[in-house]
């Protein structure tokens, strides 16, 4: 085949070398006369070497000059590229009306117009085939590089690569306004890496500058609202954000799938139990970063049983204060099981820490409000109000006071109050303007208030004061016993008296409450009198500590069992048994010393005293309380030298009537002596005063007797005297 060529070759005859990248390899100008001269170069065929030429790299590139009119200058209108690409050279404007088939570059636009015969379009209202037999198909392709033609460089990150412009004519602007663009943008530097970025902008009603809608970035993200997508779907917009599923059909609905498998698409494999396919996370914004708050995660609940069996759970999570890691706070397992506050959910709800349960809706009824209730079940975290030992709580709602009713029956009728505001509890009928006490117990129609029983005895009611037990009521067999036994009396006074002073009476008396048929409140005051008869007993307290006394809050005074008393130093050593009666030192009671003709003891010591221990004093006498037992009676003494005394004078007065006796004795012989003259009347009177001496001998043995025992009984209380003047 016959063919014309232009070669070219660097150098000269004898000392060629090779072309090099942007040789000129030959050119044909078409020139034409002006009528005075040729005018040549008005347009030219250039093929111009794009690398160094070696033996297997010899790319070109072959490019069309013309001169515009009014012109002398050519320029490069068109470019066949060494790839196959083509190049159009940018026009200021369109040139002329054109014809069918033609195109160029807006260089104003940067876009690229076509000629459909009637007029210039937009290329991208226009439709591009391809047919081929293989892929990979239609192509347009707009590049971009950095420099010149000549000396191209490579583009950096964020160099726009190019943009498809979607535009539309507007009258008011009488020009093709940007409706919708689509952006390539680089984003590295393209030096054998090509990072790159795809943007979708659309114009807002009434703007005139498409902003950025979609992008996908370099990695594959999707974001839309967003330039920066921080996941693989990113959507942001600045309000209000809905996401919505519409769907139209008769069977089929809405699906949202989340699908995982370990391994990869071309390799995948099974899943395995707790391996996690799909969470949706929930962030807030604060300081310079996104903080998660919450999460629902789907889970694998246990090994898949092959196809068709896949267990799972949901769990959901939220973030504690001070922290951004969800906690898991609930979840429903493969059995349909929920757990909150566990992981091991063993029924249809497993709980573990507070339950409230509300009704906020009217129901009618007895005692059902529209006031909200609640039911609390313990944590084990010992906090307000739990225990932490898992004790089920009922509480009504707190902030407005209101009380817990229990009630049964057919006639809904209230068995127990529990008071909102204080916490009283009444069982039984409530009592006008509430509960006096923490418990009420009251029954109605003969029924006892309160029963206790334990089986086999032992302690039925403990008492406890700051969390320490101070008592109790126990029972053994048949007999009740009231445990650290104290019984006090009411009293009043205007005064403040210590516990264990020891209190007489003043025959003031009142009334429990000002009601002359409540129980007495006994007028009393500190002993100042020894050996007074009218204690009542020791002080205790107010019966109320923590109110004012009063009628109706008396004051309590110590009088039987045991308690405390205050005795005083008389230089007798206190003994367990010593028996005790007032003194004159206000509120004290002392030893009895047995010097008064009748004692009025009012306790027995329980404890000792040595007083030489004891450096605590009152009115410059040392002084003690001691525990005692409170036994009040009255013990008459006696005077040992009056004892004796009497007994020696009851002695002397024996002695008298002996001396009688013997008087007539001496009588009654001489008469018989002098009446020997008569014998028979002297036998027969000597026989009766024989009798009557006999009868005497008698009385005086008997007297006899009587002396010994009363010396006997002498003898013993002089012993007596003896050993109380040793001790």
């Amino acid at each position: 085949e016959a063919s014309y060529g232009l070669n070219r070759i660097n150098g000269f005859p004898g000392s060629e070398g090779a072309v090099g990248t942007g040789d000129v390899l030959g050119a044909y100008k078409f020139g034409g006369w002006s009528g005075s001269s040729v005018s040549e170069g008005t347009a030219k065929i250039e093929a111009k070497a794009e690398e160094f030429y070696s033996t297997f790299a010899q790319g070109t590139s072959l490019a069309f000059w013309t001169t515009p009119l009014g012109s002398s200058t050519p320029a490069n209108t068109f470019t066949l590229r060494e790839s196959g690409s083509m190049v159009l050279a940018p026009l200021g404007s369109a040139p002329g009306a054109g014809t069918l088939g033609e195109m160029y570059v807006d260089a104003g636009l940067g876009t690229l117009f076509f000629n459909n015969g009637t007029g210039w379009t937009d290329i991208g209202a226009s439709d591009v085939y391809h047919y081929e037999t293989n892929p990979p198909g239609a192509k347009f392709q707009v590049g971009h590089a950095r420099g010149t033609k000549a000396s191209p460089i490579e583009v950096q990150s964020g160099d726009e690569l190019g943009t498809i412009n979607f535009t539309g004519y507007d009258n008011s602007f009488t020009d093709f306004l940007p409706g919708v663009q689509i952006t390539a943008l680089a984003k590295e530097s393209f030096l054998g890496a090509q990072g790159s970025s795809l943007t979708i902008a659309t114009t807002t009603l009434g703007g005139t500058i498409p902003q950025p809608r979609i992008v996908i970035d370099e990695n594959g993200d999707v974001g839309v609202g967003s330039l920066l997508p921080i996941s693989t779907f990113s959507v942001t917009k600045v309000g209000e954000l809905n996401f919505t599923l519409e769907n139209y059909d008769n069977t089929l609905t809405n699906i949202l799938k989340f699908r995982r498998a370990q391994g990869t698409d071309v390799s995948p494999f099974d899943v395995q139990s707790n391996d996690k396919l799909g969470t949706l996370e929930f962030f807030g914004k604060q300081a310079a970063q996104w903080d998660m708050a919450a999460s629902i995660t789907g889970e694998v609940d246990g090994a898949p049983g092959g196809p068709g069996n896949m267990p799972g759970r949901i769990t959901f999570g939220t973030s504690p204060t001070g922290f951004s890691t969800p906690q898991e706070r609930m979840r429903i397992d493969s059995q349909g099981f929920v757990g909150i506050g566990t992981i091991t959910p063993t029924n249809r709800l497993s709980v573990v820490g507070r339950i409230a349960l509300f009704n906020e809706t009217s129901v009618t009824g007895v005692y059902n409000t529209t006031d909200q209730s609640s039911l609390y079940v313990s944590d084990t975290s010992g906090s307000y109000p739990f225990d932490g030992a898992g004790n089920l709580i009922i509480q009504s709602q707190g902030n407005l006071d209101k009380d817990i009713v229990f009630v049964t029956g057919a006639s809904a009728t209230p068995r127990m109050f529990i008071e909102g505001a204080s916490g009283k509890v009444t069982i039984g009928a409530n009592a006008p303007g509430g509960p006096p006490a923490s418990l009420y117990v009251t029954s109605a129609g003969g029924t006892d208030p309160m029963a206790v029983e334990r089986p086999g005895g032992g302690v039925l009611i403990n008492f406890f004061d700051t969390g320490a037990p101070q008592g109790n009521i126990s029972v053994a067999g048949p007999t009740v016993s009231y445990n650290a036994f104290t019984g006090s009396h009411y009293g009043w006074t205007d005064e403040d008296y210590e516990t264990g002073l020891l209190m007489t009476m003043t025959g003031e008396n009142r009334f429990l409450a000002g009601n002359d048929k409540f129980e007495i409140l006994y007028g009393m005051e500190a002993t100042t009198a020894e050996n007074d008869p009218s204690v009542i007993g020791t002080y205790l307290g107010i019966l109320s500590p923590d109110k004012a006394a009063s009628d109706d809050n008396p004051h309590l005074v110590m009088s039987v069992g045991n308690g405390y008393i205050w005795v005083a130093d008389t230089g007798v050593d206190v003994k367990p048994g010593d028996l005790l009666i007032s003194s004159v030192v206000a509120g004290h009671a002392i030893v009895d010393p047995g010097t008064h003709p009748e004692s009025y003891v009012v306790a027995r010591a329980a404890e000792p005293v040595r007083w030489d221990n004891v450096t605590a004093t009152i009115d410059g006498v040392k002084h003690k309380r001691i525990s005692v037992l409170f036994d009040r009676f009255v013990k008459t003494n006696f005077d040992p030298n009056s004892v004796i005394s009497g007994i020696s004078g009851r002695v002397d007065a024996q002695r008298v009537i002996l001396g009688e006796h013997a008087a007539r004795i001496a009588r009654v012989e001489a008469q018989v002596q002098t009446n020997a003259f008569d014998i028979a009347a002297v036998k027969a009177t000597g026989a009766e005063q024989s009798d009557e001496i006999a009868g005497l001998r008698r009385v005086i043995e008997e007297q006899r007797e009587t002396i010994a025992q009363q010396a006997q009984t002498l003898g013993q209380v002089l012993d007596r005297l003896s050993e109380l003047e040793g001790e």
